[in-house]
């Protein structure tokens, strides 16, 4: 059974890149036959969260403490990336359509949850991924909100308190329980389950993509226009930005090791494109949602390939190491 449930993670895993945008296509072409499940939408998130956050604990924390590169990622991804995204935007895109307002939901929320997977993935520290991913939604409940007051003020009219709240309970509330049961439970026994646990919760994002986007058909092809994909290039652009900014601040200004480097890569470009997507439909129009809609093409696409160069970079590394441990043991023979 649990090579089974291996095999299917791993399949998952390795097509998510194509998964993702059928679960898009699938919401589309469904539209309201899938609608009746939106108001389960937070529940799914939630539980989504509280599985994911089952391989945490809090002694990962403690182990993985590193001020200077969170202080990096706050400031990199609440205050240089969204800044950079809204002046490009404002290129590109009217500030006071919802289109704006969706592109910077894209920037202004929290990095991913699942950053933390492609970090481990592609050689970046794990413990510190975590860290940034709890902190950075932690942070987020106060900071998105404002970064959304301020970038979209003139054009936008949203209740902040709902917004936290809904955060509150979809991310972290979940989240700390699901640290709460790791601490509580032996690993051992959540060892003997992590493969159904991981399947469970790639289903459930899998699941809340179409659901999220239901209903929202008409609108969107009514509303759509083809200069919107200049947005989306700007999109890619600022993704990658976010990779370069995280990876080149940690490596090259903190003087860190690569792997920190690589987790806080992945902390500032992978963005939470499903958390913005349920937040466009919450509080904008059905037209909001469009950008991180079509982000979703797209974004774990970009994710896996900045992966592969990191992954590259980590095993030049690891051979340089070998290498200088080889030249190392040969001197000490002689």
């Amino acid at each position: 059974m649990s090579n089974r449930l291996d095999r299917a993670n791993d399949f998952i895993g390795k097509w998510m890149p194509l998964i993702m945008p059928l679960c898009v296509v699938t919401g589309f072409l469904l539209d309201y036959r899938l609608a009746f499940l939106k108001r389960s939408i937070s529940i799914l998130f939630a539980i989504a969260c509280f599985t994911s956050s089952l391989t945490i604990s809090f002694s990962d924390f403690r182990k993985s403490l590193n001020l200077k590169a969170l202080v990096t990622l706050v400031v990199a991804g609440h205050v240089i990336l969204p800044a950079i995204a809204c002046l490009l935007f404002r290129l590109v895109v009217d500030p006071g359509t919802d289109i704006y307002a969706g592109l910077m939901l894209i920037f202004a929320g929290p990095c991913a949850t699942t950053s933390y997977i492609w970090s481990s993935m592609y050689g970046g520290n794990k413990g510190l991924s975590i860290f940034f991913v709890v902190v950075d939604t932690l942070l987020s409940l106060f900071l998105t909100p404002l970064i959304m007051r301020l970038t979209c003020s003139t054009a936008v009219s949203m209740d902040s308190v709902a917004m936290v709240w809904s955060m509150v309970k979809m991310v972290v509330l979940p989240s700390i329980a699901g640290m709460v049961v790791v601490s509580v439970v032996k690993k051992e026994r959540i060892s003997k389950v992590s493969s159904g646990i991981k399947l469970g919760t790639r289903l459930l994002l899998l699941l809340i993509i179409p659901v999220s986007i239901s209903g929202s058909k008409s609108a969107v092809v009514e509303s759509f226009n083809p200069s919107y994909l200049w947005s989306m290039l700007v999109v890619v652009v600022v993704l990658v930005l976010g990779y370069a900014i995280g990876f080149a601040g940690n490596r090259f200004i903190l003087r860190s090791d690569l792997s920190d480097s690589i987790s806080l890569a992945f902390g500032l470009g992978c963005r939470n494109v499903g958390l913005a997507i349920i937040m466009a439909g919450s509080y904008f129009s059905p037209l909001a949602t469009l950008p991180p809609v079509i982000c979703l093409f797209f974004h774990d696409v970009v994710t896996a390939g900045m992966g592969r160069l990191f992954l590259e970079m980590k095993s030049k590394e690891n051979r340089l190491m070998e290498e200088s441990n080889a030249a190392s043991r040969d001197r000490q023979i002689q």
